[in-house]
This record gives structure tokens, sequence and C-alpha cells, in this order.
């Protein structure tokens, strides 16, 4: 219920000022669990008005971290760091994301039907 109100507070405040970067920021926390690609757009809306936000731009970088887009995610995170370097969501984010890369890269290393001993 309280996503429904957090929905129509953001939408009514859309239609008051489209460029209203809060507002797109809540809506893609809103949409963060059920929808990643939704979230990401809405994120990005936000990042667009406000462009200098380390805030918006980690929600990017979490919003393509959550489908699984690591490489657009570190983009948007490095960006969030640049903005503020001490940002601690990013700097957390940051890390999450490079062991999601360097455990994939690893994946893509091992041999087919090959199993690593423990």
């Amino acid at each position: 219920k309280d996503y429904d109100k957090a929905y129509k507070a953001a939408k009514e405040a859309l239609t008051l000022n489209e460029e209203n970067a809060a507002a797109c920021n809540c809506l893609g926390l809103i949409f963060l669990a059920q929808d990643g690609q939704i979230s990401i757009n809405y994120f990005t809306k936000a990042h667009s008005f406000k462009p200098d936000s380390a805030t918006y731009c980690h929600n990017v970088a979490l919003g393509y971290f959550g489908i699984n887009a690591f490489n657009e995610a570190l983009d948007f995170c490095n960006k969030a760091l640049e903005i503020d370097p001490h940002h601690k969501p990013a700097q957390i984010l940051l890390k999450e994301i490079q062991e999601e890369i360097a455990k994939k890269d690893s994946e893509v290393l091992q041999p087919p039907n090959s199993k690593t001993e423990s």
C-alpha cells in the first residue's frame, strides 16, 4: 500500500513538473524490485535532470546491477565516485560489481565440463 501511495505521489509530482528528478528517482526505487528496465529508465531520467548528483548516478548503476548488466553498472558507479569519491553506497556497490565481473570472467575462463577442486 505504501508503494501505491508513493507511486501516485511521484506520478502526480511529474504532472506538475516533468523534470522532477526526485520524483523520477522515487519511481526508479519503486520499480527496482519489480522491473529492472523500468527502474533504469526512471533513474536515467533523474540523472539527466541532475547530472551532478552522485546519488542519482549510483541509482542508475544499481538498476543495471539488478539486471546483471555489470559493465553499464560499473560505468555509472565510477561516474558517481568521480562526482563524490566519498559516496559510501557507490563504494560498496563498486566492490560488488567488481566481484561479479571477476566471477563472470573466471566462469568464462573455465573449459566446458571442467570441475574445479576446492
